[in-house]
């Protein structure tokens, strides 16, 4: 760092086996001691777990020590191991919570440069680029990930020290007891937020700078109570604002407060559930909603009422960007692939993979020729593969097959059906429909679609002043009423209607972009047992939801 420094270079990066204490003070001597070396001290947050008792509190813990030290900001490794449909929500989320230890840089650990390096590296494929249909997208994720960062460089508004035992983990180095100093300081971490307590880590030899607030310190060897941690912490701490749901301590909910008095409210489950929050200080109660994997500024807050003035339940005229699509499972284990088709269906095609196979493909008995370029795909994709000329599937079974097993077919499949059909999860094939209902696209009629869903229908508007709002399904979402845009969500579907509008029947244009995921349908992964039997282990990656439901219109007041 020194020599960095000298040269007008930052130094940033982060140790090895910070998520454990034992391991973390082996690499690297203690991970506060290291990162406090770094000009830009950084998190390795690859797995991206949210839940109190699954995030890595202590590397958050330990990166936040070093950035107060550095005070040039803090940079997160971050979706490196995240499912190829990990939600923009969930993204935003992940995003939010490492802001709160002061980390101000986020940046993506491992990516292929395009959809060929999956040939190399064929697990936790997560394209943030053109690939990914909800790329469009990521210029409003970045106006949330600025505002998370901004929160970042307030100071934290301390309650506790929690003092990092490096001492009394080498202690137990080698023996019986290695790994009950990670397993004690990880309780006091997880209490803490549970708690709703403000606290920050110390390094062994770090001063505290304010005498008064109280510092936990754990070895490994003195008896160990957290109710009794607990009991001390209420004597000595006032807590101030805290967070209760259902008349009860809120939990899977970080509460982060600043010395300027701004308090941040996150949630931490993985679902897209609206909570109902009372914020309690002194004698003041605030009701809020917090949205699912959402964020809540309490200087923002106010009670707000609201009333449901109808529900809106239309059929909608459904456009797909590209081409419906079918994966047809083929690998080593299983070179043919059986499907149904309730009726006649035409200008239908195969997409062949061209990079690194050089089998040939059959349907029904018959070699297909790939002879065009491929627009099933998106960018990145569509140059891997070549279609066919377009043919009718008749109704019955019909099977492709494969003459040659492919390698790395996890995320660079062998073969596709395209053409405009619907399908469900049992893979029979049926005319695209040209109206659907608003609810579960994805489990009748478009399980494996991947690209922009477009629906409009005529609805009519209330007169009085009113939002429109949807239950949907963590997809980047955008709508416009009578080509006006409206904006865009990450979550929290919900759309104030322009005043001209009201009383009106406008025509209603919902935008909804998937994730790569539901292309490759039930995909297989390679297992590797006592480094000799290669199993194919079925996997289930396409969890994301189309449509909507619940759409009302609501008054907030």
């Amino acid at each position: 760092n020194d020599w960095c420094v000298s040269h007008n270079i930052v130094l940033t990066g982060h140790t090895n086996d910070e998520h454990i204490i034992e391991k973390g003070v082996k690499s690297s001597g203690g991970t506060i001691t290291a990162l406090r070396e770094f000009s830009m001290p950084a998190v390795d947050d690859i797995f991206n777990n949210t839940s109190v008792d699954t995030a890595q509190w202590l590397c958050f813990g330990c990166a936040e020590a070093a950035i107060r030290n550095a005070e040039n900001g803090g940079l997160a490794e971050l979706f490196a191991i995240a499912p190829t449909d990990v939600a923009p929500a969930r993204i935003e989320q992940v995003l939010w919570l490492v802001s709160m230890f002061k980390i101000n840089r986020y940046l993506m650990a491992v990516a292929a440069c395009d959809i060929r390096g999956n040939y190399e590296k064929n697990r936790w494929f997560n394209p943030m680029n053109y690939t990914s249909p909800w790329f469009v997208g990521y210029g409003d994720l970045s106006k949330s990930a600025i505002e998370a960062a901004r929160l970042a460089e307030k100071d934290i508004l301390t309650q506790v020290y929690v003092r990092y035992p490096k001492k009394a983990a080498v202690s137990t180095f080698y023996t019986q007891k290695e790994g009950i100093v990670n397993e004690r300081l990880s309780a006091v971490l997880r209490m803490l937020i549970r708690e709703q307590y403000q606290w920050q880590l110390l390094d062994e030899d770090e001063e505290a700078l304010q005498k008064e607030i109280p510092v936990i310190e754990i070895t490994g060897a003195e008896d160990f109570s957290i109710e009794e941690i607990i009991k001390n912490l209420k004597e000595k701490v006032t807590k101030g604002l805290y967070v209760l749901e259902n008349g009860k301590l809120a939990d899977e909910l970080f509460v982060r407060k600043f010395t300027d008095g701004t308090t941040v409210i996150l949630d931490l489950k993985d679902n897209s559930e609206t909570r109902n929050l009372v914020i309690c200080n002194e004698e003041d109660e605030v009701h809020i909603e917090l949205l699912g994997r959402g964020h809540y500024i309490v200087d923002d807050a106010q009670e707000k009422e609201y009333e449901e003035l109808c529900s809106v339940e239309p059929e909608f005229l459904l456009e797909l960007s590209h081409k419906n699509t079918i994966r047809c499972n083929l690998h080593s284990g299983n070179m043919e692939y059986t499907f149904t088709v309730d009726e006649e269906i035409g200008n239908v095609s195969l997409a062949i993979r061209k990079y690194r196979y050089n089998g040939e493909i059959f349907l029904d008995g018959c070699k297909m020729f790939p002879c065009k370029e491929c627009d099933a795909f998106t960018k990145g994709i569509n140059e891997l593969y070549s279609c066919t000329d377009s043919f009718t599937l008749k109704p019955g079974v019909h099977t492709v097959r494969t003459s040659v097993a492919s390698e790395s077919e996890m995320y660079l499949p062998t073969c596709f059906i395209c053409g405009d059909f619907s399908s469900d999860d049992t893979d029979t094939l049926r005319k695209l429909p040209q109206h659907v209902s608003p609810k579960a696209l994805h489990q009748s009629i478009l399980p494996q679609y991947v690209g922009t869903v477009s629906l409009e229908a005529d609805i009519e508007v209330p007169k009085k002043e009113c939002s429109i709002e949807f239950d949907s399904s963590d997809l980047y979402t955008r709508v416009y009423v009578n080509d006006q845009y409206l904006g865009a969500r990450l979550s929290g579907y919900s759309w104030k209607i322009p005043i001209k509008y009201l009383g009106k029947t406008v025509r209603l244009r919902i935008e909804q972009y998937t994730t790569i995921a539901p292309m490759f349908g039930r995909t297989f992964e390679a297992i590797n047992t006592e480094g000799i039997d290669l199993k194919w282990v079925e996997t289930k990656v396409n969890r994301q939801k189309l449509g909507v439901s619940s759409m009302k219109f609501i008054q907030r007041y």
